[in-house]
């Protein structure tokens, strides 16, 4: 009786401050957005917010909407809706609800880290996320990031550790709204709607498969119609083969995605292999480029004021030692995964593998490894919790 007793007070202690570190985090951003104007400092801002302006006021069936088809529509409408919703104080209220999801993925992923790790583990990833000064930062930017994070977590947590009634319903809408954010995240659905098929027994049956299949397909057509009236694009976004351009200079002049790719492997296959290893470098390093362009994402980098004091090739190599021991740890942590939950594991692995691939072949930021951060510190906190345990069995 006093045992059980003692174990719902320290669950009731152990929500609590969960609870604690959960507003502390989100008012920590707020505080960060009051204290600076920081709102315009991502770097699609002023696209974003002019696009923003124009959807609130013209629509989306309009030609005169800037920004399309360079950019996906999704963050530019969730911008949109909240200046329709609360006109002048409207960037105010997107950085709350920005960094409200910030802090909500680092719950969902403390909640996908129970199955995984032990409380200590599980609470110190969940801290991690909450407290990471670059998603401080991004949360209260005009950044697509906070939102996209969030609809991933959220997929992850909605397949694998459903509870709830309406899951495939939940799930649907998740994917539509990814989509719509950006287009990357297209293989990410594929491979996860196939893992929920090949699941025995399969979380969706063969008329939500034809459902979900069905109305994806159809937001996805629906945007590529409108571009392609209004500017004779079919697609989602065209800033996809402005990026493979920034990251590929040896492609010269091409005019589509399908037209770049096999131009660089082509005609110059050392030369696209070469940009490809260092847009691999610049996804997993904290250096991604000149860094004067970065500033805005750490406020005050290190590997800025490192680079202005001693250079950018130590930089580069100074950057290196964390990147490698993060991959090292992170492949230690899906090894170790593999046995307690297999099919968590497979589509983790995979959707890391299409975001790295995505940006080897177009073109590599350290920005773009935020998208992935919370299963990242899952895993490689899993390689840390399989390491104490077989110390303690040693001992």
């Amino acid at each position: 009786m006093i045992k059980n007793q003692l174990q719902n007070f320290v669950t009731v202690c152990d929500k609590g401050i969960i609870q604690i570190l959960f507003i502390t985090s989100f008012f920590l951003k707020i505080f960060y957005a009051l204290t600076r104007n920081i709102f315009h400092s991502g770097p699609d801002a002023n696209t974003f917010i002019e696009m923003a302006g124009d959807l609130a006021s013209e629509g989306y069936f309009d030609s005169s909407v800037a920004g399309f088809p360079i950019y996906s529509p999704g963050y530019p409408m969730f911008l949109a809706v909240n200046k329709i919703l609360f006109g002048n104080i409207w960037i105010s209220s997107t950085q709350v609800i920005q960094s409200f999801l910030t802090c909500y993925s680092a719950l969902l992923a403390y909640r996908i880290g129970q199955h995984l790790l032990n409380k200590t583990l599980t609470t110190a990833v969940y801290i991690l996320i909450l407290f990471h000064p670059a998603f401080v930062v991004l949360s209260v930017s005009c950044m697509y990031e906070p939102v996209l994070i969030y609809l991933l977590i959220l997929l992850f947590k909605k397949v694998f550790y459903p509870g709830e009634k309406n899951h495939f319903f939940s799930l649907l809408l998740t994917s539509i709204l990814s989509i719509l954010i950006h287009p990357r995240t297209i293989p990410i659905i594929v491979v996860i709607l196939i893992c929920t098929i090949r699941q025995s027994p399969p979380k969706i049956n063969k008329w939500n498969f034809v459902l979900f299949v069905s109305l994806n397909s159809f937001f996805v057509l629906i945007v590529s119609m409108r571009n392609y009236l209004f500017s004779n694009y079919f697609g989602l976004a065209k800033g996809v083969e402005y990026g493979i351009k920034f990251g590929h200079p040896s492609v010269g002049d091409c005019s589509s995605l399908s037209d770049c790719l096999p131009k660089g492997l082509s005609q110059d296959p050392l030369d696209f292999t070469s940009e490809m290893a260092t847009n691999l470098m610049y996804f997993f390093s904290p250096w991604s480029g000149p860094l004067e362009r970065g500033t805005w994402f750490h406020n005050i980098s290190l590997y800025t004021l490192l680079e202005k004091e001693i250079g950018e090739e130590p930089v580069i190599f100074v950057s290196w030692f964390p990147s490698v021991f993060s991959v090292i740890l992170l492949i230690f942590g899906f090894l170790t995964a593999w046995k307690k939950n297999r099919d968590f594991t497979v589509i983790s692995g995979l959707s890391l593998v299409i975001l790295v691939a995505t940006d080897m072949l177009i073109y590599g930021d350290s920005r773009h490894r935020l998208l992935i951060i919370p299963i990242l510190y899952l895993f490689q906190a899993n390689a840390i919790k399989y390491v104490l345990l077989n110390r303690e069995k040693n001992e």
